[in-house]
């Protein structure tokens, strides 16, 4: 019977050697397997990470060139305004230059038909301009003053100087909020 217990024990500790090798070669095995899987994983990442690394670039790119092309076309647009407003209060400008001599008696000052009649071809052409690039409200100012000089040449109305610079500046003053000068309204506040 003593030789049953030790065939029991011995294959008890080979048993235990079995056991602790398997269990070894187990670790071993799982650590390959999962080191493999890591570097997988790594890899996908580092793939997934370059795609959307492209995708960002390329979409905020496009976003970039269009915030260029929309801010290029704002500052021509701008400009335009700018230009057409200043051509249309050039004009303005020198037919109240007439106006007033008119008004006040000044010698040698033109008759206003005949400033008026000088003045036409300019405001035909500035409103044209205006039309392409104004919004309604400065075109609407700008019909104000025409109409008003417009009677004034037709003798409908008297000719009156303060009413033709308070029409003029209105005008300036929709131009002014259409291009964003300042918000605030000019107005004249000297005597005369």
């Amino acid at each position: 019977m003593t030789a049953f217990w030790d065939f029991l024990f011995q294959l008890g500790g080979a048993a235990a050697i079995v056991a602790a090798l398997s269990a070894w070669i187990g670790k071993l095995w799982a650590d390959r397997i999962l080191q493999r899987e890591s570097s997988d994983h790594q890899r996908r990442l580092k793939e997934l990470e370059s795609n959307l690394r492209h995708q960002v670039d390329t979409q905020l790119a496009q976003v970039n060139f269009e915030l260029s092309t929309l801010k290029e076309k704002t500052l021509k647009a701008h400009a335009d305004k700018l230009n057409c407003y200043s051509f249309a209060i050039d004009g303005v400008a020198e037919l109240l230059s007439k106006f007033s001599a008119f008004t006040n008696n000044m010698p040698g000052a033109k008759p206003f038909q005949e400033a008026f009649d000088e003045f036409d071809a300019k405001r035909i052409r500035a409103y044209g301009h205006m039309a392409l690039v104004a919004p309604q409200s400065v075109m609407t100012a700008y019909d104000a003053v025409i109409e008003h000089f417009i009677q004034i040449r037709n003798g409908q109305t008297e000719a009156d100087w303060k009413t033709g610079r308070d029409l003029v500046l209105a005008w300036i003053n929709a131009a002014r909020a259409d291009i964003g000068v300042d918000p605030s309204v000019i107005r004249y506040e000297g005597d005369f």
